[in-house]
């Protein structure tokens, strides 16, 4: 009785062939993701500014501090009509920000310049541990973030601004940094369980004109400055991406069907249909597909450590090491190209002849 074909047969006599498929396929979707995984820090990082940050501090900026010659009085009197809310600490600030630059796209930090004693409140309540160096004192002295100090390639004691000497240097869950200002108090600081709630409203009962930073407004400005912007830039990378690679492995996929050719014809002289050798050629390129993409995860896994190690880290970035949407498009990606590999698969099948009839054609 004739024995159904296997899928595994040609697999174990040909380990060195099917090497060259699989490493292949897993070259694909390991070039698929770390494309991806380059790109996250401009993602991650700016939503942990827009979004973590702003959702634990507000800001309500004055603008044109220098016309209201009752500057100070008015601070007060906002700050106690927002002290009405539900808000855990409301103190007037000198606004400062700090860029953060990403692989791709720059941004800036909120830092909020104050007295002493309110620096302490906000290192306990951003939970930031000074690592290096000391707590401000003086005027114009700050303290950053390790992530903002390798971002800025910023050493301790450096300047910073000209008129700012960085004193410490923090860890925190934040692009964090705080100091004793120098100048006017030009904004008032807001620490509260911020999350969706619009500040924008309550401003607009305050007697002056200002410029509101909060969570629903860092939401707003994450969409359009970064989404919106590097979103363009991503697909762009990823579908450029994507073809290449796809021609590439669809190229490596069609030598394969031609060196089986022969192969199949003699399968088919022994009596096997186009049917029987085309369903097992497709279960070995099912077999091909879940091996590269198991290779792959080893693979990936040592080229996102890399990219950590050498891009990442030492620029004070933040990534996520498993990106979901990475994975349903490397997934969609292989399905594309088997289901393109089947053309010239249906081609092949209507071109293989029995042993005689193509020693004949030869």
């Amino acid at each position: 009785m004739k024995r159904g074909l296997s899928a595994t047969t040609y697999i174990k006599a040909n380990k060195k062939r099917v090497s060259v498929l699989v490493i292949t396929i897993a070259l694909f979707a390991t070039m698929l993701y770390l494309v991806n995984y380059m790109l996250d820090p401009s993602f991650t990082s700016f939503k942990k500014m827009y979004f973590d940050h702003m959702e634990k501090q507000q800001f309500i900026r004055v603008n044109n501090l220098g016309s209201y010659e009752n500057a100070e009085e008015l601070f007060e009197q906002s700050i106690k009509r927002i002290k009405e809310e539900n808000v855990i600490d409301v103190f007037p600030v000198q606004y400062m920000s700090i860029s953060v630059t990403s692989i791709i796209g720059m941004n800036s930090a909120d830092m909020a310049l104050t007295s002493i004693d309110k620096v302490d409140v906000l290192m306990d309540y951003f939970d930031a541990k000074l690592i290096e160096g000391r707590m401000p004192q003086s005027p114009g002295e700050i303290i950053l973030d390790k992530k903002l100090c390798k971002n800025n390639n910023i050493q301790l004691n450096d300047k910073f601004k000209i008129d700012f000497t960085v004193v410490g240097i923090v860890e925190s869950d934040y692009y964090f940094g705080t100091g004793i200002r120098n100048l006017s108090n030009n904004c008032i600081s807001i620490l509260s369980n911020g999350k969706g709630v619009d500040y924008s409203i309550l401003a607009k009962e305050l007697k002056f004109d200002n410029i509101v930073y909060d969570s629903v407004q860092g939401k707003k400005a994450y969409k359009e400055f970064i989404v919106d912007s590097i979103a363009a830039s991503k697909m762009v990378i990823n579908i450029g991406s994507l073809i290449v690679l796809c021609i590439c492995l669809v190229i490596v996929i069609n030598m394969y069907y031609r060196d089986r050719h022969e192969e199949w014809c003699l399968y088919h002289s022994i009596g096997f249909s186009s049917q029987n050798i085309f369903f097992v050629t497709l279960r070995e390129m099912l077999i091909f597909f879940g091996l590269g993409l198991f290779v792959s995860v080893f693979i990936i896994g040592i080229g996102v450590t890399t990219i950590n190690l050498l891009a990442v880290r030492p620029l004070g970035l933040l990534a996520r090491e498993f990106i979901p949407e990475a994975i349903g498009s490397i997934l969609a990606s292989l399905a594309f190209v088997l289901g393109i590999c089947q053309i010239p698969l249906f081609y092949a099948m209507n071109k293989i002849r029995t042993i005689d009839i193509l020693e004949e054609e030869q």
